[in-house]
C-alpha cells in the first residue's frame, strides 16, 4: 500500500464473478465528517466496474462523474500504480462455497478463509447497500440479519480475541439460504464498463 493511498483511503478492489474479473474503487468518504465508506458507482447509483484496472484509471482521469470525494479520488488515480495492494472478491467461490455447506460443522483452516472472504464481501456489499440507498439489497441484508452478526463478529475477532467463535457466529450465516440472494442482488447492481 502506497503512502497516498493511505493518505486519502482509496483502495483498488477486484471482483470475481461469472468467471471474469473486474475492477473497481473504494474508499472513505473524506468530504463528510464520519468518512463514510462508499463505491464509485453511476448517476444512477449503479457500481461501476471495469474489464481492465487500466479503463478505471482513465475514466477517473478524464474527468467522467465521481461519485464522492472527487479531490481524493482523481488523486488517487494520479499516482496509481500497479504494484499497489488489491483486494480480492471471488463471488464465484463464495456461490460455490454457500451451495457446498448448508452447515459447517466445524471451522476448519479452509473453512475460516471461506468464512473471512464471506464476512468481507458482506460488509462490502453492506457498504454499497446504504451508500446507494438500495432498499432491495438493505430489506436482503436485514433478513440475514447481517448487521448483528458483523458487530457480534467484530466484537469476538477483534475486542475478545475469540476468534474460533467468531468464525462460528459467521458460519451461521451459512444455515440461512437467503445469503446466495444477497450475492446475486449485489451483483445485479453493478455496470460492467469495457
Amino acid at each position: 500500500m502506497n503512502e497516498l493511498e493511505k493518505d486519502n483511503g482509496k483502495y483498488l478492489l477486484e471482483i470475481k464473478f461469472d468467471k471474469l474479473r473486474f475492477y473497481c474503487l473504494w474508499g472513505y468518504d473524506k468530504t463528510q465528517k464520519d468518512e463514510p465508506n462508499k463505491l464509485l458507482c453511476s448517476t444512477s447509483n449503479q457500481l461501476i466496474a471495469f474489464s481492465k484496472v487500466d479503463y478505471l484509471i482513465q475514466y477517473i482521469k478524464t474527468g467522467c462523474y465521481i461519485s464522492f470525494d472527487e479531490k481524493n479520488v482523481r488523486l488517487w488515480a494520479e499516482s496509481f500504480n500497479l504494484n499497489e495492494d488489491i483486494s480480492h472478491y471471488d463471488f464465484d467461490l463464495l456461490r460455490f462455497f454457500l451451495k457446498s455447506n448448508s452447515l459447517l460443522e466445524t471451522v476448519d483452516e479452509k473453512n475460516k478463509l471461506y468464512l473471512k472472504d464471506l464476512f468481507n464481501a458482506l460488509d462490502l456489499i453492506d457498504d454499497y447497500a446504504y451508500y446507494s440507498e438500495n432498499t432491495e439489497l438493505i430489506s436482503k441484508l436485514e433478513e440475514i440479519d447481517f448487521t448483528k452478526t458483523r458487530d457480534f463478529f467484530m466484537d469476538l475477532f477483534v475486542w475478545q480475541n475469540q476468534k474460533q467463535k467468531a468464525y462460528l457466529a459467521i458460519s451461521k450465516l451459512i444455515e440461512k439460504k437467503n445469503v446466495c440472494n444477497v450475492l446475486d442482488c449485489f451483483l445485479d447492481q453493478i455496470k460492467v464498463i469495457n
